[in-house]
């Protein structure tokens, strides 16, 4: 039986693999199955990801070979959290290589704001019957470096993962009747550099 081939245009370079290759990852199973919204194409017929291709390249050759000797860098480890790849070396409070404390989601500025918000907007799209949602919060400019200085320290001892991050949004914003397909916070986010939580919600 011949495996059916995906052929990917991520961030504009092009990527040949098996549909079988990329169910390892969440992000694509669901692009694969038809749970999320219609991909994009490019000109030439291949599914656009608007994504990095140096670290997507990192994560489609551990999902051929799911072999990993190597801890993945802070920039690697953002390729595997986006597309939803469990790495073998990966720890939540083990950020560049360094052991640090837990610091508590509550410590970022805003995050009571960010989980209101997020909650108002799950509850309202699900009482218009809505099946999907995503949910997109941008961290206010005058929080940024809170965010920063918590989630990517550069000197601290302490410091907050974007797993534990985003499974503690899930708890407080998670409405009866809802999983998570998808949750995701960006740092440097477009052009501005933005720091942007984002979560995509649908109905059991």
């Amino acid at each position: 039986m011949t495996e059916s081939i995906v052929r990917l245009n991520v961030g504009g370079k092009h990527f040949d693999t098996t549909k079988l290759t990329l169910m390892g990852s969440p992000f694509f199973a669901r692009l694969l199955d038809g749970t999320m919204s219609e991909p994009t194409l490019d000109v030439d017929g291949r599914i656009f990801v608007d994504y990095e291709p140096d670290g997507f390249k990192l994560v489609l050759t551990f999902l051929r070979t799911r072999v990993s000797n190597l801890k993945p860098s802070c920039r690697e480890r953002g390729a595997f959290d986006y597309f939803g790849v469990t790495h073998p070396h990966h720890h939540p409070i083990d950020l560049c290589g360094e052991k640090r404390k837990r610091v508590s989601a509550e410590n970022l500025p805003g995050y009571e704001e960010l989980v209101k918000n997020m909650k108002n907007v799950a509850t309202a799209t699900a009482d218009l019957g809505r099946d999907f949602m995503t949910l997109s919060y941008r961290v206010p400019r005058e929080s940024e470096k809170g965010w920063w200085d918590i989630m990517r320290p550069q000197s601290t001892e302490s410091a907050l993962s974007e797993i534990e991050l985003l499974d503690d949004i899930e708890k407080k914003i998670l409405i009866d009747g809802f999983a998570v397909l998808h949750k995701v916070v960006y740092f440097n986010f477009g052009d501005l550099g933005a720091i942007v939580v984002k979560i995509e919600l649908r109905r059991k």
